[in-house]
């Protein structure tokens, strides 16, 4: 409904679209310009009944309460509490928060893998933290997403093209792997090659000849926004200052000007663990 997405700016809409158009598509917005916002109301949209969100461990928690925040405490988001291995989501869930670092439990479960079997969409957060095919939690999500092939896949990364542009090959043939062709194809057509100081072969940059094709190939299922390039959408930046009293401890020696004996005193005192905590 548009009450669901009243309020979400431009590119914001254009992340629902994508998804709703193309089956799929990349949230490439820099950091604080929402991307959980459309990739839960796209759940919504969706013929979802479950949503598989696959996110860094600091994060789970604030996605649960954004989920809960958009659609309302009435959903079913599992899991409730800290869960462990055997432990999976009820059949009327309609969200699995996971840890990357947990994804084995899934491939564990018997009763896990029946569950991700019926997943309709799912959300990648930071995919960025899947660019080394050699991880195991790589290759834990590739299985993962085999058990479920047609389900709608959104990458999500406020980083989207690293530091290395090679790196940019393995989240994106994650979700889709018709994109490319082997890793070998991409590296040869997109990068240049550069022999490290182990006299291995190495591609890091960009070699020029197809810049633009690849440009094109990215932006196609994806969409993304800087803040620099919205700021005439963002409210306007403002900084606060708020100042407060510390209230000093009793027994507190002042550093104008300490006496020896103080400052040999204050230095014991500190190197004490239970001062230092």
């Amino acid at each position: 409904g548009r009450g669901l997405t009243q309020g979400m700016y431009p590119f914001q809409e254009e992340c629902l679209s994508l998804t709703l158009k193309h089956k799929g598509g990349g949230y490439f917005l820099e950091q604080g310009l929402g991307k959980t916002w459309p990739a839960i109301i796209s759940h919504v949209a969706l013929p979802s009944k479950r949503t598989l969100i696959v996110v860094p461990p600091r994060v789970a928690y604030d996605f649960k309460a954004e989920i809960r925040k958009r659609l309302g405490k009435a959903v079913k988001v599992w899991p409730e509490k800290a869960y462990a291995l055997g432990d999976c989501p009820p059949d009327d869930a309609e969200f699995a928060v996971i840890s990357k670092h947990r994804l084995h439990y899934i491939l564990k479960s018997a009763v896990f893998t029946e569950w991700v079997r019926g997943v309709h969409l799912v959300i990648i957060d930071e995919c960025q933290g899947f660019k080394n095919y050699k991880a195991a939690c790589t290759g834990f999500l590739k299985e993962i997403l085999a058990l479920c092939p047609h389900a709608v896949r959104t990458p999500m990364s406020g980083t989207p093209l690293p530091d290395r542009v090679g790196d940019l090959y393995q989240p994106m043939d994650l979700c889709y792997p018709w994109l490319f062709s082997t890793r070998d194809k991409f590296n040869v057509r997109y990068l240049k090659p550069e022999r490290n100081s182990g006299g291995f072969i190495a591609y890091k940059e960009l070699n020029g000849r197809h810049d633009e094709e690849l440009r094109e190939r990215v932006s196609g299922i994806s969409v993304r926004a800087t803040k620099e390039a919205n700021a005439h959408l963002l409210p306007p930046f403002s900084l606060s200052r708020l100042e407060v009293e510390a209230k000093l401890p009793k027994g507190y020696v002042s550093p104008a000007e300490p006496t020896r004996e103080q400052a040999e005193a204050e230095m014991l005192m500190l190197a004490k663990p239970k001062a230092l905590a």
